[in-house]
């Protein structure tokens, strides 16, 4: 099984279904910045409910995309219920994640990226929020 997945020829065979996997993420990754850049998250501070929405989706995109690689190189295919977990487990754990690199970026740099703690629970919410619809999507 792990050999299919390391296979050259199949890694080679996939190579633009891996790199169009992260093209979503990347996007949105872009689109944060223009908001940042002008300073709109201070003057609007609910902007970024549509970014942590579309930013988990993004990671059960890139998620599920992994799964179904893994499964086309001989990996047993995953309960539906399993798939849904470890698809919103995923994005919870990259909101942690970006959370954090928020704490440390306003630590750091005296910027004011979390807002209070409720916003910081609040954005975590969205991205687990975005990520439980595509992640239905993905197991139905």
């Amino acid at each position: 099984m792990i050999s299919g997945v390391l296979n050259c020829t199949y890694m080679k065979k996939n190579l633009a279904y891996i790199i169009t996997s992260f093209l979503p993420a990347i996007l949105l990754f872009a689109w944060n910045e223009t908001p940042l850049m002008q300073g709109l998250y201070l003057q609007f501070p609910n902007i970024d409910v549509p970014m942590h929405i579309v930013g988990g989706a993004c990671i059960v995109f890139l998620a599920a995309r992994i799964f179904s690689l893994l499964e086309g190189a001989g990996f047993k295919k995953l309960h539906p219920l399993t798939r849904f977990a470890l698809l919103v487990g995923s994005a919870a754990c990259i909101g942690v994640a970006w959370e954090w690199y928020e704490f440390i970026h306003d630590f750091v740099y005296h910027t004011h990226f979390q807002l209070s703690q409720f916003d910081t629970m609040k954005d975590l919410f969205d991205d687990l929020f975005g990520a439980s619809l595509l992640a239905l999507f993905y197991t139905l």
